[in-house]
């Protein structure tokens, strides 16, 4: 019976171990089941925390709005490392951090090149290592402007993922450096006393910007527009969005081009600020591209002090001219390519004399194709009358 009875323990305690472990397996999956939703349910309030944030204008965004949302997507990480919304929330985290670099302080580029690196060193076999790569890429050659460090990103991106989608623009970036490097090579050489009496009398004019928007031409007189293309109505893109690829800019004292190069055609409206004076052109159904983005035009003398492009509202980007002394101007849209072509001009410039007139700032006029548009005096407040963001 003894022998019987320590039989029968030894059974129960190995039925009570066993069960035990099994209840623990079972437990473990649970938990990170828990877990996994907390995350997925964290990250869709993010990500509506981040729709209403870019549902405001720039203007209207504060700092801390971008904190407490950067903030909601780094609990994601937080709550499961191992969750499938990690990646796309570090993601999110770079973005806005990016664009707070544009919105306040260059130094958040910084954050958000750490970002992206924090997530490709944590997660190395991410779906998306290829796009974080150039992003880091598009950051340093767009917004940082460190042209070695972008080339050298590039070069690297080109090297692990050369079939990936964005290949193509990596080559462009890349030959758009090589570019810059020979644009500046040949401003010092212009700038050299021993250059040809034509350099060192008319080196290109460039203002004080480390990256224009575009290239930036010697002032000269101004072409007839015809020659440049054929003149198209102004109307909506054939697609949902135009781009907005690149501004140039011809200057003088009494006259100034811009040439605003597009991939299709848009409707655009312009008007004459004051308290600062400047010259606006919205551009409706349009997107700023990547090349463009965040950058501006400044000369140090002429009748165009600067020009600076943004996403005014999520389908309009606007062109801000600083032109005090700019009396009159004309806008017409062009095509083979696409481009919209800017003259402004002062009283003794040539071209229609025109007298001012008042104008709503909630209806400007539409520009027509060769029409001359008088000075608007537009009644904004401080906050209408900002630089595009």
């Amino acid at each position: 019976m003894k022998h019987q009875s320590s039989i029968d323990f030894r059974f129960s305690v190995d039925t009570v171990l066993i069960v035990t472990t099994l209840l623990l397996c079972l437990a473990v999956p649970a938990r990170a089941d828990k877990k996994s939703v907390q995350a997925r349910e964290q990250f869709e309030q993010a990500v509506k925390m981040r729709t209403m944030l870019e549902g405001f204008l720039p203007r209207d965004r504060s700092i801390d709005d971008y904190k407490q949302t950067i903030a909601a997507f780094q609990k994601v990480y937080f709550t499961s490392t191992q969750a499938p919304e990690v990646t796309p929330s570090l993601i999110a985290e770079a973005e806005l951090y990016r664009e707070m670099g544009r919105l306040y302080d260059p130094q958040y580029y910084d954050s958000a090149i750490s970002m992206y690196k924090f997530l490709l060193s944590q997660y190395p076999e991410t779906r998306y290592r290829g796009e974080v790569l150039f992003a880091i890429a598009v950051i340093q050659k767009d917004d940082q402007h460190a042209l070695d460090a972008a080339e050298a990103t590039l070069k690297q991106f080109l090297k692990q993922y050369p079939k990936n989608d964005k290949a193509e623009e990596a080559r462009e970036a890349l030959a758009d450096i090589g570019g810059e490097r020979e644009k500046a090579a040949a401003q010092v050489a212009n700038a050299n006393p021993s250059a040809s009496e034509n350099n060192a009398q008319n080196p290109p004019e460039r203002g004080g910007a480390a990256e224009p928007v575009s290239r930036v031409t010697k002032a000269g007189a101004i072409e007839d527009v015809s020659a440049l293309g054929p003149v198209v109505e102004p109307r909506e893109p054939s697609k949902a969005w135009a781009c907005v690829k690149s501004v140039d800019a011809s200057n003088a004292s009494d006259h100034t081009r811009i040439i605003v190069g597009l991939d299709d055609t848009v409707q655009f409206e312009s008007a004459h600020l004051h308290s600062p004076d400047r010259i606006f052109f919205d551009l409706h159904k349009a997107r700023v591209g990547s090349k463009v983005s965040g950058k501006s035009i400044n000369f140090d003398s002429g009748l165009l002090k600067s020009v600076r492009v943004g996403q005014n509202r999520p389908d309009v980007v606007r062109v801000v001219l600083d032109a005090a002394s700019a009396k009159d101007y004309s806008a017409v849209l062009v095509g083979k390519p696409y481009r919209l072509i800017i003259d402004l001009r002062t009283a003794g410039a040539g071209g229609a004399k025109v007298t001012s007139k008042e104008a709503s700032s909630s209806t400007p006029a539409v520009s027509p194709a060769l029409t001359v548009q008088p000075a608007e005096t537009v009644a904004v407040n401080t906050d209408e009358a900002a630089a595009p963001n």
